[in-house]
């Protein structure tokens, strides 16, 4: 009959995202990333590796060739065009968590920062699980967990999501000496050793940064500063630079949340500095819109060093250009 609606039209109203052909929505899991179709039903599925290769955040829309709905096959992401606020399946991160060892057995507690490990506000530990050897984990190393946050059994369910290199991935390893069997315990304790470096130049970039902060004559006067980068070692290197300036510093995981989160994260701050390397997704366009809305300052520090941050306050705190452009000259005066 004419007044029944046609095949395509009926497949139309089937759809859960509006996307050209060629295009996929990133959903996170515990571990890696489902690619969907128009249809919500999952065309690739696409590893850690890649999505921090690629900066890839959950609701990003992407361009991909490859060959969807194959179980091997695997996609070749072109760019990011776009993206999405999901509403389901939000995930809870603990980054840079140091495996311990403790009676024997592999645990995590605690963070390079010595933050605590908790669910839902409750202390718990994570036991490395003996399936996981595809992560060769070891104690002293630093690794990312994951876990659904609506997880009843979240404690129980959680997950190793990344062990951090201790090099450069892109340099070809060099080959190491061959070793009898009874010299190899050492290596243990030398990897400790790499961890808690770690955590001593991170500490190090801190003092650094409160020197910048000096250099550049600019006190925050208590006022809130949002730093949009996320959670990590870099953002506590940046809260650090803006207590030396008097500011009062918040991170902003801006680049993962939704606009609304966005906008309630921003409505009650002062200024909001945006890390350039850190914003290449249409998730963080929210931001500067959220501060335009709410009459935040708001400046882009170009670079994640420390000076480059202290510019940006600088310049958001004097109502100069929230970016420097190439051939503009700004004048700081420094102390």
């Amino acid at each position: 009959p004419e007044n029944e609606p046609s095949f395509a039209e009926l497949l139309d109203q089937l759809s859960v995202f509006d996307l050209d052909p060629g295009e996929y929505v990133v959903q996170r899991r515990l571990t890696g990333a489902q690619l969907l179709d128009a249809y919500g039903q999952q065309a690739f599925f696409i590893s850690e590796k890649m999505i921090r290769m690629l900066n890839l955040q959950d609701g990003d829309i992407v361009t991909a060739d490859g060959e969807p709905y194959q179980s091997l096959s695997k996609a070749y992401i072109k760019r990011v065009t776009g993206h999405l606020d999901l509403d389901y399946d939000p995930i809870e991160v603990f980054r840079q968590a140091v495996v311990e060892n403790k009676d024997g057995e592999l645990v995590v507690t605690h963070n390079i920062y010595g933050k605590r490990l908790k669910v839902n506000g409750s202390k718990v530990t994570y036991h490395v699980k003996d399936d996981r050897i595809q992560f060769m984990v070891q104690e002293g190393d630093i690794v990312d967990l994951a876990w659904y946050a609506n997880d009843d059994n979240a404690k129980d369910n959680m997950t190793i999501r990344w062990v951090y290199p201790l090099e450069d991935d892109n340099q070809p390893a060099e080959k190491a000496p061959k070793q009898k069997a009874a010299e190899k315990k050492p290596a243990k304790k030398e990897k400790t050793h790499l961890a808690l470096g770690l955590s001593k130049q991170i500490f190090g970039s801190m003092q650094q940064g409160a020197q910048d902060a000096k250099k550049l004559k600019v006190d925050l006067k208590g006022q809130k500063v949002g730093i949009a980068i996320g959670n990590g070692q870099n953002g506590e290197i940046l809260k650090a630079t803006v207590k030396a300036c008097n500011g009062d510093p918040r991170l902003i995981n801006a680049f993962a949340g939704k606009s609304k989160k966005i906008e309630k994260a921003v409505k009650n701050l002062d200024m909001v500095i945006m890390i350039k390397s850190y914003a290449n997704h249409p998730s963080s366009w929210s931001l500067a819109k959220a501060c335009k809305k709410y009459g935040v300052k708001f400046a882009v520090s170009n670079k994640m060093s420390t000076q480059s941050f202290c510019r940006a306050l600088y310049r958001a705190e004097n109502n100069l250009p929230s970016d420097e452009q190439s051939g503009q000259e700004i004048e700081y005066p420094m102390g």
